[in-house]
């Protein structure tokens, strides 16, 4: 399939671009819920909320300190090698960006949301 851009169009002083439309499935946030733990046992890193589409996987982490807490991401793609394992890797293919984008978006709106909504 062609995703590249249509060439710009000009009427009168007026251009137009046409970009064509992607339709991507949706993605439901996954929260993981997590009991009270020991601060040792919050080390383990367990995500707040994982967000995937398609092969691409993105994951909402938050770490608490002495001067407050802090949030991160990670961004992963999962694919099985040649014995049908599956693997794990930051590194992602053109045909990747798409999915990363929309994971990463679905992150962004999950950090947006005030807290009270997100326990819901």
């Amino acid at each position: 399939m062609n995703y590249a851009r249509a060439p710009p169009t000009n009427v009168g002083s007026f251009t137009f671009h046409f970009f064509p439309f992607l339709s991507m499935k949706t993605s439901t946030p996954t929260p993981v819920s997590t009991p009270a733990k020991s601060p040792a046992a919050i080390d383990a890193k367990v995500p707040v909320a994982t967000f995937r589409h398609d092969d691409v996987s993105a994951a909402v982490f938050r770490e608490t300190y002495a001067d407050g807490t802090a949030t991160y991401v990670s961004l992963r793609r999962s694919y099985r090698d040649a014995s049908g394992a599956w693997q794990h890797t930051q590194t992602l293919t053109r045909g990747d960006l798409l999915a990363a984008a929309f994971a990463l978006t679905k992150c962004y709106e999950y950090l947006a949301t005030p807290a009270k909504t997100q326990a819901a």
